[in-house]
């Protein structure tokens, strides 16, 4: 959130004040933080003070929203932008007085602040916005005067910023405002002066920035903020200068921006914007108000809100609390800078107003004051749960492919084991034939066994026999095949896998190759080396492996090492229900589950066990013998089981959708996605 130093001036004479002092752009930006404080529990704000080179820090009231003043530090010359790190651990300000960056430790217990150190900051010139990488372990600040863009890596227990290799980064025009996209993976600044936003991409490991291809992006005039919804698809910039909002669709594969034409209308000069799940606010400077817009979560665009809030004197920046869900603003008041909580109606998204605290006198060099919010911890988040079922087309293409199945039995001599006093091969045939009564009557099948022809003291590396050639489905053969089976020999596993090839022959579409084992290869060869050599002649084949009462860590591991390679699965059995369900599972459909940034989340079988996911919506792939299909936004909610049958018809796709309450709780998945917020109020699509 970016600010010009323009009150009491024309517009041209602002310009020139803004040259001349401080490097004009400077920048406020506000970084979500869950900080470990034990006896605070409701907050910190921090708001900076250039008349007299300080920053306070402002406890926020749990139940009201409104500031009750802690302390003041003592910062670098005339310090106009404050920073949280997203532990909430360390407080960062730009000084732009003294071309630097002073960092301060937050204390657990009472919330204030200790300073640490200053380092240089600005390369020669004043330092601007400054934005944190969402892991914390970058800081990226703009050098408006010199073009460029500083990045640190961020020591995780000091909180010390060191600069990276290659930094700073050139921008090609002086960047202002600060945003870095939710998933991480893009960095966006607004550049005050050359009427557009440079995007770069991330290197997650290096935290390293390079353009975007098409960078920079066309904006209105004077793009003074710039913020992106926590969805990470859409992007919002306040154009200063034209008095309008620029909205951009962000491609989540390359980050590039697509401006929405036309921009939507704002109050006179917006200075600064806050970016919620469901609603914009914009900061008016030249109406001396807070503007209210309602997002489009589909298209991203906006309807405005009205009324708007009047603020007391001339809004400068805003910051948005999700904790709360406040909004905070500095504003400039006769010789006053005063900061005014605005608590939001989760419904309407309309703002009531506070009582605004009188933060200090105004300094005339810099006419700005900046603001940033530590966010206290939260309630862990509840998760949801999927199924996902699967109904073909009634009316198929005439050229749509069968399920395609290759059945490969291990009937070596270890198969004579037994388990909880039934022999291995008996479970297996059971298995089997239970699956093959359950395969669609469409379905294409062979059926390969080795190890059952001759003794293994013979040591036949080559006892693998097709016993049913792949063709049409005939139930009763099979099963007949299945049951005449009787174990004998070697376990030629990698020799097995290499004659899948000849048993399928050059049919089109994806293969299901369903292998039971209860061992590792024993004739020296090597399925793993077998199964790439397969893919690297384009059979286009999923290996689902089922590992009977497999107690050898290298064994699992191969078979594991197998199925992974095709995108295949391996489960292990240890009784005859387990077996049962497993090979029940392996011929289901699979899918996977990514957040609507394109990032892979989970991956399951149609019809099988629930996935807990956290809330959010989501895109479920759907592979089947021919093709990928893809459901957009299915959502996922907190403390509910989803139920989804996706139904692909002729050309169109549909799915319906219920919920019901979780009988029993899910537990949270380490790895969220990245739209938890916005799912909170969704409901499944139709």
């Amino acid at each position: 959130m970016v600010a010009h130093n323009f009150k009491g001036t024309d517009d041209s004479a602002a310009s020139a004040v803004a040259s001349a002092r401080l490097g004009a752009v400077l920048v406020v930006c506000l970084i979500l933080a869950q900080p470990t404080l034990a006896a605070d529990t409701s907050g910190l704000a921090y708001v900076t003070n250039c008349s007299d080179n300080t920053v306070s820090s402002y406890d926020v009231d749990s139940a009201t929203s409104q500031l009750r003043h802690v302390q003041d530090l003592s910062a670098g010359k005339c310090p106009l932008s404050v920073t949280v790190h997203p532990s909430g651990k360390f407080v960062y300000v730009q000084n732009a007085g003294s071309n630097s960056l002073s960092l301060y430790s937050v204390d657990a217990d009472t919330g204030s602040l200790t300073a640490v150190t200053t380092v240089p900051a600005g390369h020669g010139r004043p330092p601007g916005g400054a934005a944190f990488h969402p892991s914390g372990k970058f800081l990226y600040v703009a050098n408006y005067g010199s073009d460029s863009i500083s990045a640190y890596s961020v020591d995780p227990k000091s909180g010390v910023p060191t600069p990276l290799r290659g930094s700073p980064f050139p921008a090609g025009a002086p960047p202002g405002s600060l945003a870095v996209n939710p998933t991480g993976r893009f960095l966006y600044a607004a550049n005050f002066d050359a009427r557009g936003i440079s995007g770069y991409a991330i290197e997650p490991t290096t935290g390293a920035l390079t353009l975007i291809p098409g960078s920079p992006f066309a904006a209105g005039d004077n793009p003074r903020s710039v913020g992106v919804h926590p969805s990470g698809r859409f992007a919002y910039v306040a154009n200063f200068g034209s008095h309008d909002i620029s909205i951009y669709r962000i491609d989540i594969a390359n980050g590039t921006l697509k401006e929405v034409l036309p921009r939507v209308s704002a109050g006179i000069k917006p200075s600064s914007l806050a970016v919620h799940s469901k609603f914009l606010y914009v900061a008016n400077m030249r109406s001396h108000d807070i503007a209210t817009y309602r997002i489009d979560p589909t298209t991203g665009s906006l309807r405005e809100v009205r009324p708007r809030v009047a603020t007391p004197g001339w809004p400068e920046v805003i910051a948005f609390y999700p904790s709360r869900k406040s909004i905070y603003a500095t504003s400039y008041y006769d010789e006053e800078v005063l900061v005014s909580a605005f608590t939001i109606d989760e419904t309407t998204g309309v703002l009531t107003r506070g009582r605004p605290v009188r933060h200090g006198k105004l300094n005339r060099q810099s006419y700005y004051s900046g603001v940033a919010l530590s966010v206290p911890p939260t309630p862990p988040p509840v998760a949801g749960a999927l199924r996902v079922f699967f109904r073909e087309a009634p009316r198929k293409p005439a050229n749509s492919t069968p399920l395609q199945v290759a059945l490969i039995l291990d009937a070596s001599n270890s198969m004579w084991g037994q388990i909880a006093g039934e022999r291995k091969i008996d479970l297996a045939k059971k298995a089997l034939t239970s699956l093959i009564k359950d395969l669609p009557s469409t379905s294409q099948v062979s059926l390969r066994v080795y190890g059952h022809q001759h003794a293994r003291e013979l040591g036949d590396c080559q006892d693998s026999t097709l016993l049913v050639p792949f063709g049409p489905l005939d139930k009763a053969r099979l099963i007949e095949k299945v049951q005449g089976i009787t174990p004998r020999g070697m376990t030629p596993l990698a020799y097995s896998l290499k004659q899948v090839l000849n048993d399928l022959g050059d049919v089109r579409g994806e293969k299901l190759v369903i292998l039971v084992s209860d061992g590792k290869e024993s004739c020296g060869g090597d399925p793993v080396a077998a199964v790439k050599e397969l893919r690297a002649q384009g059979v286009n084949m999923r290996i689902e492996v089922t590992g009977l009462a497999i107690a050898d860590a290298d064994t699992k591991r191969q078979l594991n090492a197998i199925a992974t390679l095709t995108r295949g699965r391996y489960r292990p059995a240890k009784d005859a229900p387990e077996l049962k369900a497993a090979l029940a599972d392996a011929a289901r459909l699979a899918f996977t589950v990514e957040d609507q940034n394109g990032m892979g989340v989970a991956r399951g079988m149609i019809g099988s066990e629930r996935l807990c996911l956290q809330p959010g919506n989501y895109r479920i792939r759907v592979r089947s013998a021919t093709q990928t299909y893809t459901f957009n936004n299915i959502a996922v909610i907190p403390g509910q089981q989803t139920h989804v049958t996706l139904m692909p018809e002729d050309q169109a796709l549909r799915e319906s959708s219920r919920s019901e309450t979780l009988a029993q709780p899910c537990p949270v998945p380490t790895r969220p996605s990245s739209l938890a917020e916005g799912a909170r109020a969704s409901k499944p699509s139709r």
